[in-house]
């Protein structure tokens, strides 16, 4: 039998290109090996659900936090150990509707990544992928948007992935998800986000 976790939910967030999908996975792949069940949501794909007309545009993009705030409340009312949330969520507003479902005593874990532009740069144009993101207009838009918010983002863990390897990364966020300190403020039960 494992050990009972301190927290329930990691929340990763960062820039385009900052590793949140990758550092995601491999989360989810240690925990399960760890003998956890996860569930893992993507802001990206909860927006992909819808179809429009013209497609989507940056309201569809805003409005699915809304969206994936409710799945992550779906999700905590089924038996999963963890459940990992990794997207782009930056200010309080969206840190608040992806967070707005989630049980007092649940407990959230917020990792921020981060990474240069140049490094996010090399990472999209060799990744066949991705879309609009290997834009490098549309990149530096986007980063220089994060930036702008960063000193606003609330975080227990912030983690160049430009220095740091996926594995390093991951054994830092289970530490976290095992600790029984405070959350950052603005979690859940903790305060507004």
């Amino acid at each position: 039998m494992t050990a009972p976790l301190a927290a329930r939910v990691v929340l990763l967030t960062g820039p385009i290109a900052a590793g949140k999908s990758t550092v995601a996975a491999r989360l989810t792949e240690r925990l399960v090996a760890a003998g956890r069940s996860v569930a893992c949501t993507d802001h990206d794909d909860v927006a992909r659900l819808g179809h429009v007309p013209g497609g989507l545009t940056e309201e569809h993009w805003d409005r699915a936090h809304v969206t994936q705030g409710v799945l992550v409340g779906a999700l905590l009312a089924e038996p999963f150990d963890v459940v990992v949330v990794h997207g782009p969520v930056y200010s309080p507003e969206e840190t608040a509707a992806v967070l707005a479902h989630v049980p007092p005593g649940a407990g959230v874990r917020r990792v921020l990544l981060t990474c240069p532009l140049g490094t996010a740069g090399d990472r999209v144009t060799g990744d066949p992928e991705r879309g609009v993101s290997r834009e490098l207009d549309f990149l530096r838009r986007t980063h220089e948007r994060f930036w702008a918010l960063r000193p606003g983002i609330v975080a227990d863990l912030v983690v160049d992935t430009g220095r740091s390897d996926v594995d390093a990364v991951c054994a830092q966020v289970e530490a976290l998800l095992r600790s029984d300190r405070p959350p950052a403020p603005g979690a859940p039960g903790v305060g507004s986000p």
